[in-house]
C-alpha cells in the first residue's frame, strides 16, 4: 500500500475491498493498493530463465568429459555445426 493512501485510512473504521465470495482469503483493496512488481512471476522471465539456464548447464555437464580428456568442441561458422575432435596424437622421436 502506498504510504498517503496509509496515511488517510489513519482514522477510518471500514475501507472499500473487492473480493471472492467463494473464497473471502482472496480479497484486495478497491483503491490504493501497489501492484506487485516480482518479475520472476512473470511467464517470460519465471520460466523462461530457468529454461535457459538448465540448457547452458547440460551442455556444460555433457561436455565436461570430453574437455577434461582434452578434446576439442568447435562451432563451424559457415555450417552452424557443432564439432568434436580428438587432440592431435604427438609422436615421440
Amino acid at each position: 500500500m502506498k504510504r498517503p493512501v496509509w496515511d488517510m485510512l489513519a482514522n477510518v473504521q471500514t475501507v472499500p475491498v473487492v473480493y471472492v465470495p467463494d473464497d473471502p482469503g482472496i480479497s484486495r483493496l478497491a483503491f490504493g493498493e501497489e501492484e506487485e512488481r516480482d518479475p520472476f512471476k512473470q511467464l517470460g522471465i519465471g520460466y523462461g530463465l530457468p529454461a535457459v539456464a538448465a540448457v547452458v548447464g547440460l551442455f556444460i555437464l555433457a561436455s565436461a568429459p570430453f574437455l577434461w580428456r582434452g578434446w576439442d568442441i568447435k562451432m563451424d561458422s559457415k555450417s552452424g555445426r557443432i564439432s568434436i575432435r580428438r587432440p592431435p596424437v604427438k609422436h615421440q622421436t
